[in-house]
């Protein structure tokens, strides 16, 4: 399709499209570059939302990359049992969810939700975040290697020695300026926001207010290394399990409330 063939299209739903691997690869995903909205529901074919093998960039891009879906600011992604990944063949030189405000990811089967971890620092417009229902998550923020979760403890060992921090690493910043409302609920295996092998990851939450945990049976603390979120006062779960709950032991010091 020539260049400005979708430069009226704002929104996007496909619903039950199960031939649809991904909603575009390589080239053309630069078709899309006025999308404000995207919802998929049901897409049982779909193994990644792009895949950017065959991406051609070209060595004259700006200092901000080559900035893919710049206007999508809400993005639904529900019951999607093969989507194993965001992005496939992440390249450099790319940036991605720039000007992204909702993220509701639900019933897919994601080890993390951004991967790569750079990712993480590209979401300066995100004020909602919400996961559900993704059982083989381990970690929101993926590490720098693909995070493979296991469920045998020895192994799970063995994955965190071999990504020891190297001497003099410089530590990790991921902030997410404008990020209010956090909801994660039914993730069996999540162990961490984030950064679960290293100490040395900051976490920063300016306007974070709202943060609801429920059924996350595994995650013993929210983030490893600092946590800074100034504006939180309380943890939501609820209400049928707020006597049982026990926040992360870094956010111990918040008060414990209801969700409704």
């Amino acid at each position: 399709m020539p260049s400005g063939s979708l430069h009226n299209l704002k929104s996007v739903q496909l619903d039950g499209c199960d031939s649809i691997r991904c909603i575009a690869k390589g080239d053309t995903v630069t078709l899309l570059q006025n999308l404000q909205a995207l919802r998929t529901r049901s897409c049982s074919g779909m193994e990644s939302l792009v895949d950017f093998e065959g991406l051609k960039i070209r060595n004259t891009l700006s200092k901000k990359g080559l900035e893919i879906l710049p206007k999508l600011e809400s993005l639904d992604l529900d019951f999607c049992p093969r989507l194993t990944h965001i992005w496939s063949n992440f390249p450099e030189g790319v940036r991605v969810f720039q000007n992204l405000r909702s993220l509701d990811v639900r019933n897919c089967p994601l080890n993390c939700l951004f991967h790569p971890p750079s990712v993480a620092t590209m979401l300066i417009s995100l004020e909602e975040l919400e996961v559900h229902w993704c059982l083989k998550m381990c970690e929101v923020i993926g590490e720098e290697d693909e995070e493979v979760c296991q469920e045998d403890n020895a192994r799970h060992h063995d994955v965190g020695k071999r990504r020891e921090i190297a001497p003099g690493r410089t530590s990790k910043e991921f902030v997410f300026p404008r990020l209010s409302f956090l909801r994660l609920d039914c993730l069996n295996n999540i162990r961490s926001f984030g950064g679960s092998h290293r100490d040395d990851y900051e976490f920063k939450f300016p306007l974070l207010t709202t943060l609801i945990i429920s059924y996350c049976p595994k995650l013993k603390k929210f983030c490893s290394g600092n946590l800074d979120a100034p504006l939180l006062k309380k943890v939501q779960t609820t209400p049928n399990d707020i006597k049982n709950f026990e926040a992360p032991v870094d956010l111990k010091d918040r008060e414990i409330c209801p969700y409704y």
